[in-house]
């Protein structure tokens, strides 16, 4: 037998004694995917890397892994090249506004 209550289902089988659970995870509502055209690479890296986008980059913030941005511009490209000299290795969050008010975020590895 089958029940379910909200995205949660309950499998039973009557005289087993068993009951079996199942929760529903949403990721994604239908209709709002964008499809990503954004590439980093080389992903991890020393530094220097490149950013690569089937639309124009609007703007890129890089958060460290305690939240702090510690660079930010903007810009009106498809196609972008980052030495960042001195960086810390450790993971961090770039933060991507490309148009179309489409806003991305790409994890940056650098070892």
């Amino acid at each position: 037998m089958y029940s379910s209550r909200r995205g949660k289902s309950v499998f039973y089988q009557p005289n087993s004694g068993e009951i079996r659970k199942r929760e529903t995870l949403v990721t994604s509502v239908p209709g709002t995917f964008v499809p990503s055209s954004v590439q980093l690479f080389p992903n991890p890296n020393t530094g220097d890397f490149r950013i690569s986008s089937g639309s124009p980059i609007r703007e890129i913030t890089i958060v460290d892994s305690y939240g702090r941005s510690f660079y930010s511009a903007s810009f009106r490209s498809t196609d972008l090249q980052f030495t960042l000299p001195g960086i810390h290795p450790g993971i961090y969050l770039l933060q991507l506004s490309l148009d179309g008010n489409v806003s991305q975020v790409i994890r940056l590895v650098i070892g």
